[in-house]
């Protein structure tokens, strides 16, 4: 099946929080809505694209739900990631958010903006320890968490490793050549649309 990014970024959102329930028998579009700011006729029609109907009086089963979009993102799949950071604190919040996933992301290496491995007991240069890891079909995902102005110039670098997929958190766009995949998080519209739903739902 074909999904466009849109959707499938909205499918991310549905299961971040269908997972996050603390319910689990059965939620209503408006219920679904609510947690994740999307209009209760696109999600509607989304997950009727994707196979499952709800009925007026018990809504979408969750588990169901959530094993459908799990079987479309492959999210079940185990994939190991490289963080890059250019600071302790901001290093130790990252992983410290990723412990709460349960298997399908883990941060499996850290390295500093010097590009060297982030251990007590060996620093190793990136390149030399590239050369030691098995680069299977689950290539690992890269996570930058880097100053503005270096940003682009490790991902170039990465990618030249065979590195293809980057989280970029920095607030520079990171170009990099066709077969790299990058997504930026963008804390100023995720804020945005914190503060708007929050006012709206304040007068409501």
């Amino acid at each position: 099946m074909y999904l466009e990014k849109s959707l499938i970024s909205r499918l991310m959102s549905y299961r971040h929080a269908l997972i996050n329930r603390t319910v689990n028998t059965g939620i209503f579009s408006q219920e679904l809505s609510i947690l994740t700011g999307y209009d209760s006729t696109q999600i509607r029609r989304d997950l009727k694209r994707i196979g499952n109907s709800g009925s007026k009086m018990h809504g979408y089963k969750v588990k169901r739900l959530i094993d459908r979009i799990d079987s479309l993102l492959n999210t079940r799949e185990s994939i190991p990631l490289f963080l890059v950071s250019d600071n302790t604190y901001s290093k130790q919040a990252i992983i410290n958010y990723f412990d709460f996933f349960t298997g399908e992301a883990m941060i499996t290496h850290c390295f500093d903006q010097k590009l060297l491995l982030v251990d007590p007991n060996k620093n190793i240069p990136l390149t030399e320890t590239i050369k030691n890891i098995e680069m299977n079909k689950n290539r690992p995902v890269i996570i930058l968490a880097v100053a503005n102005d270096t940003a682009q110039l490790l991902a170039e670098k990465l990618f030249f490793l065979g590195f293809k997929g980057f989280l970029n958190l920095s607030a520079t766009p990171v170009l990099l050549p066709k077969g790299a995949i990058v997504e930026t998080f963008d804390l100023p519209k995720a804020l945005t649309k914190t503060i708007f739903f929050a006012l709206r739902n304040r007068h409501e």
